[in-house]
């Protein structure tokens, strides 16, 4: 459910993004610029949330310490196979709409305006 709302997000906020991709491409940029720049720009609130998701748990565990039988509340595993299926979903999330919105001509991508 998570990396739906990553991919729903990350998507929307590419779709906004289309008048200034037109306008970057028809200045000249090409489409690996335009995919790492997109990359770079999605990836960042991405990864501040995984840093404030991950001492959000480390602080909730604290809390529910008593609930939980048979594994330590931050199993190490847990945690990095949470956070790896996120970064990787969360990746793959913003490259698809970066590659869809790089191959968009410039006076189609300016037209949408």
């Amino acid at each position: 459910l998570a990396c739906i709302g990553i991919y729903g997000v990350l998507s929307y906020s590419v779709a906004r993004r289309t008048g200034e991709i037109g306008i970057r491409s028809a200045l000249g940029a090409s489409e690996a610029n335009l995919r790492g720049l997109i990359l770079v720009e999605s990836l960042w609130p991405v990864g501040l949330g995984l840093a404030a998701g991950l001492g959000g748990a480390w602080w909730f565990t604290r809390l529910a310490e008593k609930l939980v039988f048979g594994i330590k509340p931050m199993d190490d595993w847990s945690v990095a196979g949470a956070v790896l299926v996120l970064a990787c979903a969360a990746a793959i999330s913003s490259w698809l709409p970066a590659r869809r919105a790089s191959r968009i001509a410039p006076v189609d991508a300016l037209r949408c305006e």
